[in-house]
């Protein structure tokens, strides 16, 4: 029995895994992080942004490595016409000692950039974040339209079979009717308008996301949006506060620290140039030889005697006997083997004017770079102002467009009762609802503006823009 029951198990466990593949789990619906997390991690100039890091701290890591002793080594082997071979092993290095502190300066120079680059690449990837939030209100609010106009057609469907069955009794005119059926399909256009504008929504956000394309692709909806205008901070202070958070002015301004750099180095080629530098080498030669020489004695003429010229004199003569043997490769490398240090001072005289020209191309690139620090400043100053008054304008419409559905709202309840009174006809009727229903368009469209406008103050203010 319990072999029976494990078999069965093990059965249903093998379909629960076939099932599981062949009929995946429906995908949940994205959440706004989700949209934000998959965009950043999609999007190609974010890579490439990635990759321009890397290549600045490369730079960086560089320029450190600059300041040790450069090493070098050659090994070198030759041949003549009479098969004698030449070998030579050499090893030497040097080092800067002092160049008006070009190397140091490189070093923080690049340092800045790396830095900078870093700060480059966050601010881009706010502005996809922007665009995320953007794109996913966007589709909140079409959803928003989608339900209010389904409602709208609904609303008027029964209006319709109401009428129709009144038409029938004889208790409203064959007009009314027709009335009530036009606009019916003028609702249903609207309600058709309004799928299509959030296909397009929803596509626009695929796209930002640089996903595939799919039909079943939905995010999550909040049960409930609303702004919250409380506590609102003044455009100066929002300044004051984005100067030391935002990303792209830390960037400017570690690049205008740069370019300050840029001159230092630039008036480094100024001063002399010390360096130390040494070597070690030796060589070897397959046709050099070992020379030994050994003396023989023989007996030869060395003379005559003084008081007979005509009697020889003989002697012993001792004669240099020279003897060859091949010269050890390991011996030869020991015997040649040669070590040397320099100390060498470059003094710059005259180089063509190109120093000074430098000195002077790198004050006007300082100067470029200050004012493009302050025109991002400004630009920055001025984006923020724009913010607020957009975030002022958007809470006035916002406030206007709900006391407007109020009313609307009111004065169709109103006509309802004249028209089932007999007190208003039916086009007066549907010029009520089609204002009630224009109101309700304007105010989502209004409460959906005020909270991306307040969502652009929380960026300014370095607040993460999620719900």
């Amino acid at each position: 029995m319990f072999m029976k029951t494990q078999s069965i198990q093990l059965v249903a466990l093998f379909m629960f895994l076939i099932l599981g593949v062949f009929f995946p789990s429906q995908a949940q619906n994205w959440t706004l992080q989700q949209c934000v997390d998959t965009a950043l991690k999609n999007n190609l100039s974010i890579q490439q942004s990635g990759n321009v890091t890397e290549i600045s701290k490369i730079n960086f890591n560089q320029s450190k490595s600059d300041l040790l002793p450069s090493l070098s080594g050659g090994i070198g082997q030759s041949y003549d016409l009479e098969n004698s071979s030449n070998s030579n092993i050499s090893l030497s290095g040097s080092v800067t000692l002092f160049n008006g502190f070009q190397n140091k300066n490189t070093i923080k120079q690049n340092q800045l950039d790396y830095q900078a680059s870093k700060y480059d690449m966050e601010a881009q990837k706010n502005n996809i974040v922007l665009n995320v939030v953007d794109a996913y209100l966007k589709v909140l609010y079409a959803e928003e339209l989608v339900k209010n106009a389904k409602a709208q057609v609904d609303a008027i469907q029964l209006q319709f079979n109401e009428i129709e069955q009144f038409v029938i009794v004889g208790k409203k005119s064959e007009s009314d009717l027709l009335q009530v059926k036009s606009e019916l399909a003028s609702e249903k256009l609207t309600y058709i308008n309004a799928e299509g504008q959030l296909k397009s929504a929803k596509l626009n956000l695929q796209q930002i996301m640089n996903i595939p394309i799919s039909k079943t692709f939905d995010i999550e909806y909040p049960l409930s949006i609303e702004p919250k205008t409380e506590g609102l901070s003044k455009a100066d202070d929002i300044y004051n506060l984005a100067l030391t958070q935002q990303p792209v002015i830390k960037s400017y301004e570690l690049k205008t620290q740069s370019s300050e750099y840029g001159l230092k180095i630039a008036k480094g080629a100024i001063y002399p140039r010390l360096s130390l530098g040494g070597n070690l080498g030796t060589n070897y030669l397959s046709s050099m030889k070992i020379s030994e020489t050994t003396y023989l004695n023989n007996i030869q003429n060395i003379g005559y005697l003084q008081s007979n010229p005509n009697e020889i004199v003989m002697g012993n003569v001792s004669a240099p006997v020279y003897n060859y043997f091949d010269y050890a490769f390991d011996k030869q490398l020991k015997d040649n083997f040669s070590k040397s240090l320099s100390l060498s001072l470059s003094i710059p005289i005259y180089s063509n004017r190109q120093v000074k020209n430098n000195i002077k191309k790198q004050e006007i690139t300082l100067k470029n770079t200050l004012l493009d620090e302050q025109s991002v400043k400004n630009d920055l100053r001025k984006e923020i102002e724009q913010a607020s008054i957009d975030v002022e304008n958007a809470i006035a419409k916002y406030g206007a467009t709900k006391e407007q559905v109020s009313s609307s709202m009111a004065s169709y309840e109103n006509a309802k009762a004249k028209y089932e009174n007999g007190m208003m006809n039916m086009s007066e009727l549907i010029h009520e609802l089609n204002s009630f229903t224009k109101a309700q368009s304007e105010n989502i469209q209004a409460r959906y503006e005020l909270i991306y406008n307040l969502k652009i103050l929380d960026y300014y203010k370095g607040i993460p823009l999620i719900f």
